[in-house]
């Protein structure tokens, strides 16, 4: 049973991946429709959904990914951490390869979230420290 559990979580992970990097090449995996649609204009107050899903399914396959490895994550943190960076990635992306205009707002948001993704490193990174210290094992 652990192993059809296994291939199934695979298969979960293998779709969520192809979800969040589909936006990259225009197009987009409707999970729930199981269809792809291209993406032929998103309008520029509705950019930031894209990168929001995209940054949600890139964690959650990253965490079932680690899942599959048997690596847990090692502090709190780290799921903040792994979503912050997924936000500057696909956001950076979107906002300097895409079509659309954007304003230094924009910008100032996601250097906003640049400078909370390095601070979710170094909690992670300490935190982390003082999990496994000591004898308490």
């Amino acid at each position: 049973m652990d192993s059809v559990f296994r291939v199934v979580l695979w298969v979960v992970v293998s779709i969520l991946v192809t979800a969040s990097l589909s936006p990259l090449f225009g197009y987009e995996l409707v999970i729930s429709q199981l269809e792809i649609k291209r993406i032929i204009e998103v309008p520029g107050d509705f950019g930031y959904l894209l990168v929001v899903r995209s940054s949600t399914f890139a964690t959650l396959a990253f965490f079932g990914a680690n899942y599959l490895r048997r690596k847990r994550p090692l502090s709190s943190v780290e799921p903040l951490l792994v979503f912050s960076v997924c936000i500057v990635f696909f956001g950076s992306f979107t906002m300097f390869v895409g079509d659309a205009s954007y304003g230094w707002t924009e910008l100032c948001t996601l250097g906003l979230v640049l400078v909370l993704s390095v601070f979710f490193f170094r909690e992670n990174k300490a935190e982390s420290k003082t999990i496994f210290k000591g004898d308490d094992w």
